[in-house]
């Protein structure tokens, strides 16, 4: 006899669904209406095409965030080279469409080993909220930024579930962060220090009684894959791409935001009434940020950092701990990428599409520090 799916088996799958609904409908309609890519997701096809090659690429693409280098590395290229081969006009759009569909289902299902139904289905209205403030993500998931931006939701989630004991997900947590890190600049610090954490609590864990270093191996291995292509050509040219990264990014030339500024920009993300709350104009986006306090943000990392200590003890939450740090760091990350943008006559207008990092950083410290208080009131 057959059994009909139980309640949690239909939540499950309308968590996955409602994820995935918003990345179907726009490239579908794209596509219907005779798409084909141009500007940046022409030159993604085109290194997509090559990646098969003797000559494929080992850097991302061109970034504005530093003068004359690129993004860390080539992933979104090699994930990509297979749809392009396949369909040489729409390969690259249905392409990152599968991929972002199985970042999406990643984070779904990293959030519910956390919290069962109600992980999963706020793991999936955190992805649903994105897309209605940022419809483009959906639209065009092929572009870096959005297509990077789908496997840091899911790099978050899984970040999430290793600190909450899960150490499993490491695994999961070092490609989604290695894919979010590569395809653009503004993921790399926050995906390099959540991959980074989550391993020395897994490894503290381990210590304490839970034996099994399988996780550990598993992770580095797809880790030195995933950075291959970017190490090899550190070491083997001249102009080491990562190299040239880290050097611009303690430079001193050029005018940069700097630390007001990013502190601001938290602001805008945690803020009454945050800046996701209704959509914006490129032309808006500094000036609604120039005038938040920066003084509210550092009351923010604050709030997260006692939530993070008093979910410890006396409150003994683990998932509310876990959750305290991960926003902690992304946020403690975007003030690094915000306070090193160049300034030039338009960086700021045209640069608008980083300020998709707010999203997350603001929706999770309201639940981190919302939780909190309400745990708190009831010890």
């Amino acid at each position: 006899m057959f059994r009909r799916p139980g309640r949690l088996t239909a939540l499950r799958v309308v968590a996955h669904l409602a994820a995935w609904l918003p990345f179907l409908l726009g490239p579908a309609r794209l596509i219907r209406h005779g798409w084909r890519p141009v500007g940046d997701e022409a030159a993604i096809a085109l290194r997509s095409w090559n990646a098969l090659t003797a000559h494929g690429p080992m850097v991302g693409q061109a970034t504005r965030l530093a003068h004359g280098v690129f993004d860390p590395g080539p992933l979104e290229y090699w994930l990509l080279a297979i749809p392009v081969h396949l369909d040489t006009v729409h390969g690259v759009l249905w392409g990152a469409v599968i991929c972002c569909l199985v970042a999406a289902s990643l984070a779904v299902e990293a959030a519910w080993s956390v919290l069962g139904a109600a992980g999963g289905l706020c793991a999936s209205g955190l992805i649903v909220g994105l897309m209605v403030w940022m419809p483009d993500i959906g639209v065009t998931p092929s572009w870096n930024p959005w297509f990077g931006m789908a496997f840091f939701i899911a790099a978050l989630a899984a970040a999430w579930a290793v600190m909450s004991g899960h150490r499993a997900w490491w695994p999961a947590l070092v490609i989604t962060a290695s894919i979010a890190a590569q395809a653009h600049l503004m993921f790399t610090v926050p995906s390099a220090a959540l991959a980074i954490l989550a391993l020395i609590v897994g490894l503290v864990d381990t210590v304490r009684g839970r034996p099994g270093y399988w996780w550990v191996v598993t992770g580095l291995i797809a880790g030195v894959a995933c950075w291959s292509a970017p190490l090899i050509q550190q070491f083997t040219s001249p102009d080491g791409n990562l190299g040239l990264l880290m050097r611009s990014s303690g430079a001193a030339t050029g005018r940069r935001t700097g630390g007001v500024f990013s502190l601001k920009a938290l602001s805008a993300a945690v803020e009454p009434v945050p800046i996701w709350w209704k959509s914006l104009q490129p032309p808006a986006i500094y000036h609604l940020i120039s005038h938040r306090p920066a003084w509210f943000a550092v009351g923010i990392l604050i709030l997260l950092a006692v939530a993070a200590v008093m979910a410890v003890r006396p409150l003994r939450c683990r998932p509310l701990g876990a959750l305290a740090v991960v926003s902690l760091v992304i946020s403690l990350g975007a003030l690094v990428t915000y306070s090193g943008i160049p300034v030039h006559n338009t960086s700021l207008l045209t640069l608008g599409y980083l300020i998709v990092l707010l999203f997350p950083i603001g929706v999770l410290s309201w639940l981190v520090v919302g939780t909190w208080a309400v745990l708190t009131a009831r010890l």
